[in-house]
């Protein structure tokens, strides 16, 4: 897989997983798919770092959405779900691409 290809691959992980846990309860209210796409560009550098440690990807994420939101708006569950499935769905991409 080239590095653009994973780049494509890992953007459709994070956005999927994001869209799924709708951490600020944006998409519920109706605004659209890609409502999420600032804090999921600024998420993607730092997966890296902190990916596979579950409890590293949930500080991730509650930094980004703090910063973008304030810290009363993200739903601490939601939060954790999405923390859940982007390791899920980064360790599928890591077995996929034959890395880690």
């Amino acid at each position: 897989m080239t590095d653009r290809e994973m780049r494509k691959a890992l953007r459709a992980v994070v956005t999927k997983a994001v869209n799924r846990a709708d951490p600020v309860y944006l998409l519920e209210m109706g605004a659209p798919d890609d409502e999420y796409e600032p804090e999921i560009l600024s998420r993607i550098d730092g997966l890296a770092d902190a990916w596979p440690d579950q409890q590293k990807v949930l500080q991730l994420c509650e930094d980004v959405f703090i910063h973008w939101f304030g810290p009363q708006a993200p739903s601490r569950r939601r939060l954790k779900r999405l923390a859940a499935e982007l390791v899920r769905g980064l360790n599928a991409l890591a077995r996929s691409a034959g890395t880690r």
